[in-house]
């Protein structure tokens, strides 16, 4: 594995991070900030060392790898988030400020998943995507789900509508 050490916010935030090392772990240390995109691989994995630390993507995440671990419970917040491999999310909050692809497999975790953003969002995917918490929180706008999802817990919409949409097969 391979470990990624020092302060990572501020001005000392990274831009875009590409994860691609042909395999195996990479592990930040410390609570990370992006300031451009995150890209984590096939065969790669990107996840935290304690489980605590928090991980701020402000542009989009797109994992065809894995990213995060069942025991993961610092915050995450990502701009849009696409999904062809794993993405294990905290048991603590994952904020998403944009839109969820989920082709591949989304993992709960027993956290809470919030779409938190002005501007209508939307989850597509051919996967279908089980939530356990799921907060709405577009402000002035909704958003759409256009694919199979299972909310386990709890739907709290605090702004904005939830909106089911007719997907690509014709039904609502």
């Amino acid at each position: 594995s391979q470990d990624f050490v020092g302060t990572w916010d501020g001005s000392s935030a990274l831009y875009n991070l590409t994860i691609d090392g042909n395999g195996g772990t990479k592990i930040f240390r410390q609570n990370m900030l992006i300031e451009g995109d995150l890209d984590v691989t096939v065969s790669d994995t990107f996840t935290s060392k304690v489980n605590t630390e928090t991980l701020t993507v402000n542009g989009d995440v797109t994992v065809s790898g894995i990213l995060g671990a069942a025991t993961q419970t610092g915050a995450y917040s990502f701009g849009s988030l696409t999904i062809a491999g794993t993405f294990e999310a905290t048991s603590g909050t994952t904020t998403l400020n944009g839109n969820l692809v989920n082709n591949g497999t989304f993992t709960h975790n027993s956290g809470t998943t919030t779409f938190a953003t002005a501007g209508g969002k939307s989850i597509t995917g051919s996967s279908t995507t089980a939530f356990y918490d799921f907060i709405v929180n577009q402000v002035g706008s909704g958003l759409d789900i256009v694919t199979d999802l299972t909310i386990e817990h709890n739907l709290t919409t605090l702004s904005g509508t939830f909106r089911v949409q007719p997907d690509n097969k014709g039904s609502e």
